[in-house]
């Protein structure tokens, strides 16, 4: 995805590391629980 949109992979880590640290989470599928919990999505 990341060479689709010219971002370097590193970037995309970067942003989900940040992304991770407001939601307060250390995986992926946490993130999704912790939006769901939140409203963000169904």
């Amino acid at each position: 995805m990341s060479e689709s949109i010219f971002l370097s992979i590193n970037t995309v880590k970067w942003h989900l590391r940040k992304i991770y640290n407001k939601l307060q989470v250390r995986s992926r599928m946490e993130a999704v629980n912790e939006v769901k919990k939140q409203g963000f999505i169904e």
